[in-house]
């Protein structure tokens, strides 16, 4: 799944994170029976605004579901590649 937020290298925002569209994916997280989500934006090492978002709009309607942010897993540096640790029990990794 993908956000159409944008933050440039330094971490400014190029597009606002659009919260209705965020509100959006719950039915398809639920359709999908899907019950853990990595949340990890470009450039969050810069600026875990939207991250922080993503994830107070997810709770708020998605309350069962768990969430973990790139920028608090890996901090220094976020490319979205993979899911990171905490996940890995949940997930296939690809081989």
């Amino acid at each position: 799944m993908e956000a159409t937020e944008r933050l440039d290298a330094s971490g400014k925002v190029l597009r606002a994170l659009a919260e209705d569209e965020i509100a959006g994916l719950v039915s398809t997280l639920t359709t999908q029976g899907i019950e853990a989500l990595a949340i990890s934006f470009l450039h969050a090492d810069r600026n875990s605004a939207h991250e922080r978002l993503a994830r107070q709009l997810l709770q708020r309607h998605w309350p069962d579901g768990s969430l973990v942010l790139g920028s608090e897993v890996c901090p220094f540096r976020t490319n979205g590649s993979a899911p990171p640790p905490p996940l890995w029990p949940h997930t296939s990794l690809p081989s």
